[in-house]
């Protein structure tokens, strides 16, 4: 699947588009956007980063496909969305009992939604390429939240729904 999503974006294999199975591994880091894995092989990268904050979107595919480890995979997706709210996760199945995840996934909050503080950059010599550079694309990234915030949101700033369901 990695190679046919590589040679539809015209790139080179392992470079923005790369996988990881048990034995292999074809991702640059740092430079690797889209990683395509196991359920076994992402429940291992939690036990180095317990958030998944190296990703900011995950992917289920096939969740119908009930084993120990996708069950586990989708606790474990669960509890790190309470942890990072902004964090998406799209959880996809042609056979799936739809009711059952939205009931699994929802957060029965009523709290306002928490907007993320604007930043500043630092001015002058203080700033790297790099660092001006991350700072852009988190700035891009909270202004995304912000503007989804105000879809989802009613007249008091609580999300309506934090679970879609798209068909």
């Amino acid at each position: 699947v990695a190679a046919r999503v590589a040679q539809e974006m015209n790139v080179k294999l392992g470079e923005a588009v790369g996988y990881k199975i048990r034995f292999d591994n074809c991702v640059t880091p740092g430079v690797t956007r889209i990683e395509f894995m196991t359920e076994g092989i992402l429940v291992r990268e939690m036990l180095s980063d317990p958030l998944l904050t190296r990703y900011s979107v995950i992917i289920l595919d096939e969740a119908h496909e009930r084993s120990a480890q996708t069950d586990l995979l989708l606790g474990l997706l669960k509890k790190i969305s309470l942890k990072r709210p902004r964090w998406r996760r799209v959880v996809a199945s042609a056979t799936i009992d739809v009711e059952s995840f939205v009931r699994f996934f929802q957060r029965n909050r009523r709290k306002p939604v928490e907007m993320p503080a604007k930043k500043r950059l630092k001015a002058g010599w203080d700033v790297s390429a790099s660092e001006s550079a991350e700072f852009h694309r988190q700035r891009e990234e909270e202004n995304d939240w912000r503007s989804l915030c105000k879809d989802l949101s009613n007249t008091d700033g609580v999300p309506d729904r934090d679970v879609c369901v798209i068909t």
